[in-house]
């Protein structure tokens, strides 16, 4: 019985002992097997990884040689506005405006646009300037869209008070009076007594200028005076100085013009604004001419290619 018992217990240690040495035998293979299967992986993994950051990849719709050139210009920085000058009445739109501005070029565009540039509807004609209370601020965008190829970012009317109140804000304009202005309307209750020469213009006082139409040479000097005021306006009013008081320029204008200019617009434009004085500046009249049924045509080529820095 202890024979038994101690062979059986001898036979157990031996049969663990060669199990231990099997196994041990069989884990080692095993790591070394996934050893070479992980190290044939990561060299793989490392090697196209190599190939994807240094080789680049072929686009089939590109001529061959030309590599993954995808690059392109980068847009220019622009914004365009649509300036309504509203006479006494707020009936007509006697001074129009396109304004662009190119921040990245550095250049910027005013461009007077004839209140009687000719508007053809069917087998009628009709004056831009005229239409201004019968139809809305997105007739004129769209309609200066068609002539210039540029749909305005922003449109701003303004009667002629507000252009008063805001010149009185900013302290008044110096400028030029180019002949002595004498005019008085009793029903548009509009008096204009301006003499001739330099002078600093109250914001009454520029509205006087703006409105007088008694020139010898008719419009066309009427024309070439809102061009010229417009300047004297642009370099008072865009200047890097004011640049610190936008915003009490802006809420002055806003209370008193029609606009869909707000204050978000201003805090993202607000530089490019006012850095206006620092670009190259371009003040003319849109190219065209005026027929002999008394209407201005615009030349739609000519006028998109003043404009087309600011598309």
């Amino acid at each position: 019985m202890k024979r038994s018992l101690r062979d059986y217990l001898l036979t157990l240690a031996v049969a663990i002992a060669v199990f231990t040495v099997v196994a041990i035998f069989l884990i080692q293979a095993a790591e070394g097997l996934m050893g070479d299967v992980v190290t044939k992986i990561g060299a793989q993994e490392e090697e196209t990884n190599t190939e994807d950051i240094l080789a680049p990849k072929t686009d089939e719709s590109l001529p061959a040689g030309s590599g993954n050139v995808q690059s392109s210009p980068t847009e220019d920085v622009t914004a365009t506005f649509l300036l309504l000058g509203v006479d006494h009445g707020e009936k007509n739109a006697d001074a129009i405006f396109l304004v662009g501005i190119n921040a990245t070029q550095k250049k910027a565009t005013v461009s007077l646009i004839p209140s009687d540039t000719v508007v053809p509807e069917g087998n009628q004609k009709y004056k831009l300037g005229e239409l201004y209370s019968t139809r809305s601020a997105n007739f004129y965008r769209e309609f200066i869209a068609q002539e210039t190829g540029i749909t305005a970012d922003y449109y701003v009317s303004m009667p002629m008070y507000a252009l008063s109140n805001l010149i009185d804000f900013l302290g008044g304009i110096q400028y030029t009076v180019p002949e002595d202005m004498y005019y008085f309307d009793p029903t548009q209750n509009l008096k204009i007594n301006l003499q001739k020469g330099s002078q600093l213009l109250t914001g009454d006082q520029a509205v006087q200028l703006v409105a007088y139409r008694g020139y010898a040479d008719g419009n066309k000097a009427r024309e070439d005076t809102q061009l010229s005021f417009a300047h004297a306006f642009c370099t008072t009013f865009f200047r890097g100085e004011n640049l610190s008081r936008a915003k009490a320029i802006m809420y002055n204008v806003l209370y008193n013009v029609e606009t869909d200019f707000e204050e978000p617009d201003m805090n993202a434009l607000g530089e490019m604004i006012f850095g206006f004085d620092g670009y190259e500046q371009t003040f003319t009249r849109i190219p065209g001419s005026t027929t002999s049924a008394g209407f201005y045509a615009i030349s739609t080529s000519k006028a998109k290619q003043l404009f087309k820095i600011y598309s």
